[in-house]
């Protein structure tokens, strides 16, 4: 056994060497506008990507660098940046994508090209982090290959879960900011989508004067399958609200993926909830009886308060009818009974050569290397540069339709079970929390949508705001300037894998929060039930224990939830509500973590892209005597990432 034991361990660390010598360079262009859709029939000016809703996706292999030239050809004047969610950045935080945070605004009819290397696996989607810019459209979906994959499956789909708004986004979040016209209720959807399709009915539309094809009503997304295979459904939620609830009728999901992180195989469920910002992926086996299944997105709207007229006049319309249909259609006939137990049998198993796609630890062998060599590395000139778009020819998220009946015949568990995310998901590395906290910090999130507000209070009642910035953030952090109050930052007094941050998040509202971490991930230490009030320490904390790992999780209305994460990665990391209207109007903040370190890394060595950009829109970056600058790392620097992990491999 310890033979095999120590090939196991030779293979793999074989496999990273080749694929350090075999990565590519993964290019992608990406041009961002207005443009015309009708995804549920009724007609709307999308900002999208490509002329393309939803943007296409873009795909790459662990090792890979991504770089992607963003161009904005916005009509009306708009600036945008891209966040690219869940990717830690590490060693690249001005590729993390926040306005002013990290970077300056790509203006009009300008470009930037972001690039780094994706050393972590799994489900991610790329979005603007620039206004309220999501809600109309502007984001797609990104997937990094593992090689090989923890679990085996025959084949894969991408399930995209979204709500849909036929005002433009810049109306929906005036009117949320404004309280006397809000009186704290949310833009209620119009509809939700499935993979960018759904239905509105046309004589809503005519109500609103606007045009709407009835040809809609009937037309659903397809995903074919042939019986007896397992496949793998990535699910994402890019909403700018609600959560959602995915269920297949008479077929169980067994979760193997929260937000990238690869989990043990789950007990199979019936019906499992996607936060907003959150990405799933499960295994689903087709053993079914007959030709096709319905598919069920559920919108889940019981916390979006309707006591007051809302922007949206009609919002009986989604109250009625929360659910979008997908169809999953067998190729292949039905078979016997008989044949249907076989199936059940041939459960396929976990790939021992199968290694976690996002570690939780940052490579602190690396972090020094970098420090010694007075910042990050050239790229080497060997690396190959490949068109993605090419590469990967086939966008999953895009699927046929069926347009006319025969349709599926099935209907809902009764008592259908549902995934607990507090008990779900141990990661299969099989790595716990740290049992140690180093500095705990105390989040209090107000009701943000009390009727009686005069404006929009932010975390611990501060407002989130970047637009008192003159330069970046991370700019200002290398210069040793002050961050304004307006961000909310909050300085983490240690650095390193072993310096764990205990999150105690308090919320005092009825909605409940999607918090989404830019950087880490973090661990779900425990969370109380809606109406359960603030965390009390002799109460919850005997409650706390090691539980699933992700990046983006909801704290309950009136409720507590407590994180912790190892500030192990240099820069200013971005901590808010993945509610869209909410971040927007005010639920933000920032962590400054490892400062020293940063500094030592970029001072005087600013990237030379982040200051071009930042001239476009006249702003001085650098404005002393320093002519200093950065290359962006490539696989340089992964051939040191080799080396580390080897020599960390061989010693377990």
């Amino acid at each position: 056994m310890a033979n095999f034991n120590f090939l196991l361990k030779i293979t793999f660390i074989f496999a990273l060497i080749i694929s350090s010598t075999l990565a590519n360079e993964v290019y992608y262009e990406l041009e961002i506008s207005y443009f015309d859709v009708r995804p549920d029939g009724v007609h709307k000016q999308v900002l999208g990507v490509n002329k393309q809703f939803p943007a296409p996706t873009l795909r790459a292999e662990r090792y890979d660098i991504l770089t992607v030239k963003v161009t904005n050809r916005i009509q009306d004047g708009q600036g945008t940046t891209i966040h690219w969610h869940g990717f830690e950045q590490f060693l690249t935080p001005w590729e993390d994508g926040p306005r002013m945070l990290t970077q300056c605004d790509i203006p009009t009819n300008g470009s930037y090209t972001y690039r780094f290397q994706v050393n972590q696996t799994g489900t991610y989607w790329y979005h603007s982090h620039h206004t309220a810019q999501i809600t109309d459209g502007l984001w797609g979906v990104v997937i990094v290959d593992n090689t090989p994959e923890v679990h085996n499956y025959d084949g894969e789909f991408v399930l995209v879960l979204h709500d849909w708004y036929h005002l433009p986004a810049t109306l929906l979040s005036a009117w949320y900011s404004n309280t006397t016209a809000s009186m704290g209720g949310h833009p209620f959807p119009d509809t939700t989508l499935i993979n960018g399709a759904g239905y509105y009915p046309c004589e809503y539309a005519s109500l609103k004067n606007t045009s709407c094809d009835p040809s809609f009503q009937g037309r659903y997304p397809v995903f074919e399958v042939e019986r007896g295979k397992t496949y793998r459904f990535r699910v994402v939620n890019p909403s700018t609200v609600p959560s959602h609830l995915l269920s297949m009728d008479n077929h169980k999901l067994e979760v193997i993926e929260v937000d990238g992180v690869d989990t043990v195989r789950g007990t199979p469920v019936d019906e499992s909830l996607i936060s907003t910002g959150t990405r799933s992926s499960y295994l689903v086996t087709m053993n079914g009886d007959l030709d096709q299944y319905w598919i069920r997105s559920l919108a889940m709207l019981q916390m979006m308060v309707l006591d007051y007229p809302n922007i949206n006049p009609y919002p009986e319309v989604l109250v009625n009818d929360p659910e979008r249909l997908a169809i999953l259609k067998y190729k292949d006939p039905p078979s016997g009974a008989g044949k249907k137990e076989e199936i059940l049998d041939s459960k396929p198993l976990t790939n021992p050569l199968g290694r976690q796609g996002r570690p939780e630890i940052h490579d602190e062998a690396l972090l020094q290397s970098t420090l010694k060599c007075g910042g990050p590395l050239k790229i080497l000139s060997e690396s190959v540069r490949v068109n993605g778009f090419e590469t990967y020819s086939h966008d999953p998220v895009h699927v046929p339709f069926v347009t006319s009946p025969p349709y599926p015949n099935t209907t809902k568990v009764l008592e259908p079970v549902r995934l607990d995310l507090q008990e779900c998901c141990t990661p299969i590395s099989g790595e716990v929390a740290p049992d140690w906290v180093n500095q705990t910090i105390i989040l209090d999130i107000p009701d943000i949508d009390l009727p009686e507000n005069t404006f929009k209070p932010g975390i611990n009642n501060i407002s989130y705001d970047t637009h008192t910035l003159d330069r970046p953030a991370l700019v200002k952090l290398l210069r040793g300037e002050a961050l304004p109050k307006s961000l909310n930052p909050i300085e983490i007094n240690g650095f390193g894998h072993d310096y764990v941050v205990e999150l105690i998040i308090n919320d005092y509202g009825n909605f409940g929060h999607p918090l989404h971490l830019h950087g880490h991930t973090y661990w779900l230490m425990g969370s109380g039930l809606k109406w359960d009030g603030p965390f009390v320490e002799e109460r919850d904390r005997p409650k706390l224990k090691s539980r699933l790992r992700r990046e983006t999780m909801s704290v309950l209305g009136t409720s507590w939830m407590v994180l912790r994460f190892r500030a192990d990665n240099p820069g200013i990391w971005l901590f808010h509500c993945h509610v869209n209207v909410h971040f927007d109007a005010a639920l933000g903040l920032v962590f400054v973590e490892g400062g020293e370190q940063a500094r030592q890394l970029w001072k005087d060595r600013i990237p030379q892209e982040t200051k071009d950009l930042c001239s476009l829109s006249g702003i001085v970056v650098d404005d002393d005597s320093s002519n200093g600058e950065i290359v962006k790392p490539g696989r340089s620097a992964f051939v040191m990432l080799v080396v580390a992990i080897t020599s960390k491999f061989l010693l377990l």
